[in-house]
């Protein structure tokens, strides 16, 4: 590929002066941004770089209304200034990069900011691509092929994607990666997460734990053969932190109180399998879920029909019966009908 007199007189200085090994203060490995960027010929590009410690980069690139498949790439990353970032790069030439409180604005050929309206499309903002709107419809991991919850660990250095409407991928350096099909989400005493089934490399095993990791950070244990890795993962979009066990907190304004055991409303939400199933309080309760960007719509919920006048299960039918919508709030997840908190959900206290 011809390169521009900006880019060689870039990579020229970078060789001099070796690189500057980090990355400006607020930014931490692995480090992944992501954008729609515009396109000449297509609806835009669902973009997505991530920069790895080790001076290496990968990118990921869909044409919108073209294809489905990911256009990748891999190379090294070099910071030649405190806030310009380059990617030597064996295709494509928008290989430099503004550091911008924690974003990145990809700059233009010249190695300056796009003008104009859509100038501000060009901004890489932290996490991936699921759950962004695109200028013709809303962005999911069913057509980004991108990652809903995503986990790193090292000695050796790993990472793990599991894309609620595909599969679960396991990177591990220097070796194939293990793909596995999405299998059911099964949730044990310990309300841990669990995936098991049988990759193309043989059988894979993955534990969500609540805790053990910093602040928003879940617990990971990957077991991919005969060998165990441990680390720490999050999920990358609204959606996807909605997967898992929940326990109903406030209903209506009022606090639900909990009599030490599991007849407390509860319900658990697998995103991939879209599917929600639950206990009242009273009866148990399992059923199709649509889940959009900022929409919660559970489908026609089976129940069993024992009489219990004193739980709160009216209410919260009537509640699971109406679309709302939903946000998080200090780990939270806030129910919202006409604009009003109708229930607060949390996680299990686990001692």
């Amino acid at each position: 590929m011809k390169r521009s007199p900006l880019y060689l007189l870039l990579l020229l200085i970078v060789s001099a002066c070796g690189g500057q090994q980090h990355l400006p203060p607020g930014i931490h490995y692995p480090a992944t941004f992501a954008a729609i960027i515009p396109c000449d010929d297509c609806s835009g590009i669902k973009y997505e770089l991530t920069l790895d410690e080790n001076m290496t980069f990968t990118e990921r690139m869909i044409y919108i209304g073209k294809d489905d498949k990911i256009y990748q790439q891999n190379g090294s990353w070099y910071m030649v200034s405190d806030s310009v970032l380059l990617l030597e790069k064996k295709q494509g030439s928008m290989n430099q990069f503004l550091v911008e409180q924690g974003d990145l604005r990809m700059l233009d050929t010249h190695g300056k900011r796009f003008g104009g309206a859509l100038a501000d499309r060009y901004l890489l903002m932290p996490g991936s691509l699921s759950g962004l709107i695109s200028p013709s419809s809303e962005i999911t991991s069913a057509d980004a092929g991108l990652s809903d919850f995503r986990a790193t660990g090292s000695d050796p250095d790993w990472t793990l994607e599991i894309d609620f409407a595909r599969h679960i991928i396991f990177r591990l350096r220097g070796e194939p990666e293990w793909v596995m099909p999405l299998p059911y989400m099964h949730i044990d005493s310990g309300f841990q997460l669990q995936y098991s089934g049988q990759g193309d490399r043989g059988a894979m095993h993955i534990v969500l734990l609540p805790k053990g990791c910093e602040t928003g950070f879940q617990q990971v244990r990957v077991t991919a053969g005969q060998k165990t890795f441990n680390g720490c993962g999050q999920y990358e979009n609204q959606r996807a932190q909605l997967n898992g066990y929940w326990v109903l907190h406030e209903l209506n304004g009022k606090p639900v109180e909990s009599d030490g055991g599991r007849t407390i409303p509860h319900c658990q939400i697998d995103i991939g399998a879209g599917t929600i199933s639950g206990h009242t309080g009273c009866n148990q309760f399992n059923g199709p879920v649509t889940i959009t960007r900022n929409t919660f719509q559970p489908g026609n919920l089976a129940m069993t029909k024992m009489a219990c006048p004193t739980s709160p299960e009216s209410a919260l039918v009537s509640l699971l019966n109406v679309p709302s919508q939903y946000r998080f709030d200090q780990g939270q997840w806030q129910m919202i009908v006409n604009g009003n908190i109708v229930a607060r959900w949390i996680r299990p206290d686990i001692q």
